[in-house]
């Protein structure tokens, strides 16, 4: 029978730190449960470390990026992680912010509309409520503008974006292209009659129009079409920008200045789905630039002991006989447990490495205390990214 698989140490300078002190944008993507956004948080502060102005976006919902951080509640706004909780020698700065998608749709439309009455309409119309809270996407919809926002805010030279799990993840990616569909003017032409000076064309049109409406009004309501027509009208003037804003992620997200990080855990069947997810960024014509692979138990050194090695250890500590036996059994139980997880991850860690070829590898340790705590996650730097 052969002998464990080894875990191979991390690079002392790995290929992602490269990448940390020359794209713009670190996309962070996995399943669920793998530690992805410690990741995200770890990234960030590595980040600031090299000297980079870094700036972290979760939109996951579990709201865990300011545990992570070590800071308190956050919102919609860049808020700076105190220069004590960034690792020791960081010359650069980090701030950290969770999307709300309805406080950033307000904020946005506070920029666009410059009319204190026409916002103040449009904020308060109901299609606008429910669009801004309830639309399908809207999560997806307003990351985009948030990201647009970050790319153009000159205080932040490259954005750490924390994606929901796979699944929600791959909405995000469609959702550039979705959102310049979706926020068109053809869509509100639909709803608005040509007014002015009208042509031939344009007379069939309006009757075509009346026609296809009064059908969509008996089917959802006329009350519902009326409010709709209204909303359009008011919204008109704002396609353009939403459609620019969209454009603008689709190329920030597939362009050179922007990195994927796919995050897992050493398991077979995490490690599938990170690979299956890798296929699906690929899909998307992008290429993942690095696995990190979180929670690799580490094997406990020298030779696993058996129950009389243990019982024998124990006396000669001094353990009193009433106790000696009892513990030697979950000592070497315990140790032998420990052995043979740690062998499966590095076998899956080895498998991972064999089927992605080139593509860097890294791994973090799984910690004894909490990974949501600076101290721990410089711990996890220190052996994944080489960074002390």
């Amino acid at each position: 029978m052969s002998g464990p698989v080894p875990v191979p140490a991390a690079p002392t300078l790995p290929a992602l730190v490269g990448l940390l002190q020359q794209k713009r944008l670190v996309v962070c993507l996995g399943t669920g449960g793998v530690g992805k956004t410690t990741s995200a948080a770890l990234l960030a502060l590595a980040a600031a470390r090299l000297g980079r102005r870094a700036v972290v976006l979760t939109i996951d919902p579990a709201r865990r990026l300011a545990d992570a951080l070590g800071v308190g509640a956050l919102d919609s706004t860049p808020r700076a992680v105190p220069q004590d909780r960034l690792w020791a020698g960081s010359t650069g700065s980090l701030h950290a912010l969770m999307l709300d998608p309805g406080e950033t749709f307000d904020r946005m439309v506070g920029k666009l509309v410059s009319d204190p009455a026409k916002r103040e309409r449009l904020l308060k119309h109901t299609v606008y409520q429910h669009l801004s809270r309830g639309l399908a996407g809207v999560h997806e919809y307003m990351a985009l503008e948030k990201l647009h926002d970050l790319a153009h805010d000159e205080r932040f030279d490259v954005v750490v974006l924390d994606t929901p799990p796979s699944k929600n993840a791959l909405d995000f990616l469609e959702a550039p292209g979705r959102a310049a569909s979706f926020f068109n003017e053809k869509i509100a032409r639909f709803f608005i009659p040509r007014e002015g000076k009208k042509r031939l064309a344009d007379l069939l049109f309006n009757k075509a129009q009346d026609a296809a409406l009064s059908l969509v009004g008996k089917v959802v309501g006329d009350q519902f079409l009326a409010d709709m027509t209204d909303f359009m009208r008011t919204f008109q003037g704002l396609f353009s920008a939403f459609e620019q804003r969209g454009l603008f992620a689709e190329s920030f997200l597939r362009g050179p200045e922007a990195a994927y990080v796919v995050v897992t855990a050493p398991d077979a069947l995490r490690i599938e789905e990170a690979l299956e997810f890798a296929q699906r960024l690929r899909d998307f014509k992008l290429t993942a630039c690095a696995f990190i692979v979180n929670r690799v138990r580490v094997r406990p050194t020298g030779v696993i002991p058996t129950s009389e090695q243990a019982h024998d250890a124990l006396r000669t500590a001094g353990i009193p006989d009433d106790k000696r036996a009892v513990l030697a059994e979950r000592m070497a139980a315990t140790l032998q447990d420990r052995a043979y997880l740690s062998d499966r991850d590095a076998r899956a860690i080895a498998a991972l490495r064999k089927r992605v070829g080139a593509v860097e590898v890294l791994l973090g340790p799984e910690l004894s205390d909490s990974p949501h705590s600076p101290e721990a996650l410089a711990r996890v730097s220190s052996g994944l990214l080489g960074i002390p």
